[in-house]
């Protein structure tokens, strides 16, 4: 090709990429010095930095003391607040998914043998054999655990469920916890020790769920 062809060529793939972007991922080129509170900022900033999702261990403080008026400002955002992670549910689709794994493999300038792991027609959990860094998870809206992977938004569901039942003392596994995010019980183990839960296996194979002391 010519120069004058391949800047042609170049603007072309640059309007399709931009395009894209605005289409899918509109919510991480949103505009925050116009938001008042810094700490608002701060949680807006990092959920757009990180494709959509991150922990919220340093702002725990804040969602402790978090008024009607900041919770409903976050939600205009399209940000949601869980006991774990912030996260985006628009960011959180197919198509979302897919760019922000190219993304994420790009700025990472990440190289492997393997294709990069995504959910199949936006599947709320997969097993992948592919073994990624976390933050790679966490760029697609999932976590990772022995190699069972699961939508944040769906992990929220089922911690929120779990606190819910341990409220009334330890608690049985049950096809309500594990139907939402399609796991089995030894995949459901793995997922509440990782909300912190301990667990003793019964006679019958069942599993009973306490808090660590």
């Amino acid at each position: 090709l010519s120069s004058e062809n391949k800047l042609l060529v170049s603007a072309k793939l640059q309007d399709w990429l931009d395009n894209e972007i605005n289409d899918h991922l509109s919510s991480i080129k949103n505009k925050i010095n116009d938001l008042g509170d810094s700490q608002i900022r701060a949680i807006t900033f990092n959920c757009l930095e990180n494709l959509g999702s991150f922990p919220v261990d340093d702002f725990r403080d804040f969602i402790k003391n978090i008024d009607s008026e900041k919770k409903l400002l976050l939600s205009k955002l399209g940000i949601r607040i869980g006991a774990k992670f912030f996260f985006m549910p628009n960011l959180m689709k197919k198509k979302s998914i897919e760019l922000n794994s190219i993304l994420w493999k790009t700025y990472n300038d990440f190289s492997s043998g393997e294709f990069l792991p995504i959910p199949k027609d936006g599947r709320v959990s997969f097993l992948s054999k592919v073994q990624m860094p976390k933050d790679y998870w966490q760029s697609i809206g999932y976590i990772c655990i022995n190699n069972f992977a699961f939508r944040i938004d769906i992990f929220e569901k089922i911690f929120y469920l779990a606190r819910k039942k341990i409220k009334n003392g330890p608690f049985l596994e049950t096809s309500e916890l594990m139907n939402p995010i399609g796991c089995n019980s030894d995949q459901l183990r793995d997922i509440l020790i990782y909300c912190g839960y301990k667990s003793i296996n019964l006679y019958d194979d069942k599993k009973i769920y306490y808090s660590k002391p």
